[in-house]
C-alpha cells in the first residue's frame, strides 16, 4: 500500500527541515509515539500506539535513516513495526521532503508500506480512519515545537 500525504506548516522551510531530518526530535511529535531510544546516529527504536475507532495497535518500531539530502531537503527512513499482540507487523520505506510554500513550508510524505499477518488488514483501516486526526495532531505538534525553538 502506498500512502502520500502533504502537510502545510506555518514555519520557514529551513526550520522545518532542521526538525524533519532529526529523527529522534521528530518522533517525539508523532501522535502515539513513546519511549524513543537512539541505538546509533541513524538507528532508533520506539513504541507507537495507534487508535482508529475500536482498533488499537501497539507496535515496537525500529527506524533506520537510509539517507539525508540537505540540498533537496529530503530524508528516507526504513521503518519496521511489529504488533506487540503478535498479530503481524509492517515494513515501510518513508520519504519526507520539505519545500517552500506560501506562508511557510510543505512537507510531502511518501510511504510504501507492506503488512504481514492480521496486522496487514488493520493497517489499511488505521491508515484510512486514523489519518485525519493524526495528521492534524502531527502538524500542530511540529508548529508548536518550532514556535518554542
Amino acid at each position: 500500500m502506498v500512502i502520500d500525504r502533504t502537510f502545510h506548516i506555518a514555519a520557514p522551510p529551513q526550520a522545518v527541515w532542521g526538525l524533519i531530518k532529526d529523527v529522534p526530535a521528530l518522533v517525539a511529535h508523532i501522535p502515539g509515539a513513546q519511549a524513543l531510544q537512539s541505538l546509533s546516529e541513524r538507528a532508533h527504536a520506539a513504541g507507537v500506539t495507534l487508535n482508529a475507532g475500536p482498533l488499537k495497535g501497539t507496535y515496537t518500531t525500529s527506524l533506520n535513516v537510509q539517507s539525508i539530502d540537505d540540498q533537496n531537503r529530503a530524508v528516507v527512513v526504513q521503518l519496521v513495526a511489529n504488533d506487540t499482540a503478535g498479530r503481524g507487523g509492517i515494513t515501510a520505506t518513508v520519504t519526507a521532503r520539505v519545500e517552500s510554500a506560501i506562508a511557510g513550508s510543505q512537507i510531502a510524505i511518501h510511504a510504501d508500506i507492506e503488512g504481514s499477518g492480521q496486522a496487514a488488514g488493520i493497517e489499511q483501516h488505521l491508515a484510512q480512519s486514523a489519518a485525519p486526526n493524526a495528521d492534524s495532531a502531527f502538524v500542530a505538534n511540529i508548529e508548536r515545537a518550532l514556535k518554542q525553538a
